[in-house]
Parts: structure tokens; sequence; C-alpha cells
């Protein structure tokens, strides 16, 4: 084989990669620390990126609304102010409602749950006197004393240990209320000058990248961005007709708590897939508080629901929403998860989609080609 400038190139660049990729897995802690270092910088402002997408959509509603004059541009950006703060009240006024829903109902199951329980324990030690028929597990059973004073000790303990642990959260909370004033205050200026900011992004990437290349990179920002709008639309669609089909599941089946525990599972399928079992697991808790037996039905039902929302609802709405096979929206939400946790998990499915849909049209120009 002869060297020569046009073969060197290629042997070149994957040495280079190779050698890159080798460094990489060797310092891979060091490389972990430094991005978990910039990302509690830049929290922040990716915080206020992901609000500034979520308000955007009841933000064009509203300028749509108020723009059935569109010659009058003279009060355009009053339009936008009102718009993004009307919005944000919308946004703030659904999420206050779910947690004035959620928290009160679950500070009540903790109240009952350390009322009850000793009565609970004594409920199952007598369930299994009754139905097991092993002599030596009954006589274990039966010479098992439950001391219900000292279990209340203990759970009020365990309660105090808590109070006790949050005080020193206070620090972290006034950190994170300090990031979402922040992050809101940054989103707001997002909305407020997002064609001013889209121009300027733009004027950067032609002036300082090649012609061929920052076509592509504005292309490929494109698809991004409105991968990520439909994300947020088919995730938020998913969301209401998993809690709908819940909450009529729960009023059929006489289950209690059906409105609370609806919305609640709505909220948490927010994050793809196994959102939706943390609802279900405080909504058991909730149940079981009240109706033991029902709450087994309710895990049932779920289970059966899930296995529909999973395999049909959530790859046809979300999976279509991106332009992505059922198939690929379990990929990249597991392998997401596995990686960054929840936040993979939100962020992993419109980033495959966004490759996906490169690559595809990528196969297709070579193939028009060829």
């Amino acid at each position: 084989m002869k060297f020569d400038k046009e073969n060197i190139k290629p042997i070149l660049k994957v040495v280079v990669i190779g050698v890159v990729l080798y460094w990489i897995l060797e310092n891979i802690g060091v490389i972990n620390g430094i991005f978990d270092g910039i990302i509690n910088v830049l929290f922040p402002f990716i915080l206020g990126v992901c609000i500034a997408f979520i308000v955007n959509i009841p933000m064009k509603f509203f300028e749509k609304l108020f723009s059935k004059n569109k010659k009058n541009t003279s009060k355009s950006v009053i339009k936008r102010f009102v718009s993004i703060l009307l919005a944000l009240i919308v946004v703030a006024l659904i999420i206050i409602l779910i947690v004035n829903l959620i928290i009160p109902q679950l500070a009540n199951v903790v109240v009952l749950l350390v009322e009850k329980a000793p009565y609970f324990a004594q409920e199952i030690k007598e369930f299994a006197d009754q139905t097991l028929t092993n002599e030596d597990i009954k006589n274990i059973i039966k010479n098992i004393n439950f001391d219900t004073e000292k279990i209340k000790a203990t759970a009020t303990d365990s309660i105090n240990t808590i109070i006790k642990s949050s005080i020193n959260v206070v620090g972290k909370l006034i950190s994170g209320i300090t990031n979402l004033i922040i992050a809101i205050v940054f989103a707001f200026y997002l909305l407020l000058s997002k064609e001013k900011i889209k121009r300027w992004a733009k004027k950067i990437i032609i002036a300082y990248v090649p012609r061929e290349k920052s076509s592509y990179i504005l292309k490929i920002l494109t698809i991004s961005n409105n991968t990520f709008k439909r994300f947020i639309t088919g995730q938020l669609t998913e969301s209401c007709i998993l809690g709908i089909l819940c909450f009529i599941g729960m009023l059929i089946l006489r289950i209690p708590y059906a409105g609370t525990i609806s919305v609640l599972v709505g909220f948490t399928a927010l994050v793809p897939i196994v959102g939706a079992f943390v609802g279900v697991a405080i909504g058991a808790l909730l149940i079981v508080t009240v109706a033991p037996t029902k709450a087994i039905i309710f895990i049932v039902f779920f289970l059966i629901l899930q296995q529909i929302e999973g395999n049909l609802i959530y790859p046809k709405v979300v999976g279509n929403s991106v332009g992505l096979p059922g198939i690929l929206v379990l990929f990249a939400v597991t392998i997401g998860g596995n990686l960054f946790g929840v936040i993979g998990m939100l962020i992993g499915l419109p980033i495959v989609s966004i490759l996906f849909t490169v690559l595809r049209e990528d196969v297709n120009k070579r193939l028009e080609e060829n």
C-alpha cells in the first residue's frame, strides 16, 4: 500500500479517534466530575431553557388570541410580554392545583399509617394464622408479640429523625429557589427576545462556519427545535390520556381517591415509561389506609392499563410526535434512564429522534445518489 496524502488522512483520523476514546475510558471518573461541575453551574440556565420550551406552548396560544389585527405591530412587544405572563400564570396554577390535590392527601396517609400500623400488623398476624396450615409456622406467628406502644414510639422517632434531617435541607432549598428564580427570569428573556436570539445565533454560525457546514448545522438545529416541541406536546397529551383512563377505570371499579390518584398518575407520567409507577405506589398507599382490598384491585388494574399505555398509547402518541418507531422509543428511554436517570429519560427520546431523523435523511439521500 502506497502512503500518500489521500490515504494517510483517514488513518490519522482513526488513530486520533481511538486515542481520544481510550483516554476518555481511562479518565471517565474525572470527566464525570467535570461534567457534573459544568451542569451544576449551568443548571439554572438549562432549567430556564426547559421552562421556556414548556411556556412557549401556551404563550403561542395567547399570542394568536391577541393577534387578530396583524397589521398593528406597534404593540407586539406588549402582546408578547402579556402572553408570557399569562402562560407562566397558567403553568403555575396547574402546578399549584396538582400540589394542593396531592400533598394534603399524602400528609393524611402518613398520619393514618402511623396510627394504624399496630392494627395492620395484628391483621396480618390473624390472617396468616387463619390461612397457613403448617403448624410450625403458625406457632412462630402466634409467639410474635406486637408491642403497639413500641411500634408507635418507633414510628414517632422515625418522623422526628426525618424532621431533623429536613432542617439540613433548608440551605439546599434556598439554593433551589434561587436557581428557580434565575431560570424563570432567563426563560422570560428567551421568550421575549426569541426571534432576535434566533437571528443572532444564525448570523454567528454563518459568520464563523463554512457555508456547507453552517447550512447543515442550521438544519440540525431546526430539526432539534421541532422535535423537542413535538416531544413536549406528545408527552403532555399522553399524560392526560393516561390520567383520564385511570380516572374512568377507578370510577367503574369504585376505587376511592379516584380524582386525586388519577391526577397524580398523570402528573408523574410526564417522566416517560416509569414515572406513572411512582404515582401508583403513592396511590396504593392512599387506598390501603381506607380499603386494603381495593388497593390490590387498583394495582392489578394499573398493571393492565400500563401494558396498554406502554405498548400502544405511548409509542403511538409520543413515538409518532417525535417520528420514532415504538421499539426506538423504548430503547431511548431505557438507555437514557440508565445513563442519566430521570433527566436522561426526558432528553433521551428527543435526542434519539434527532439522530434517527438525520440518519434517515442521509440514508435516503445516498440511496437517491446511487
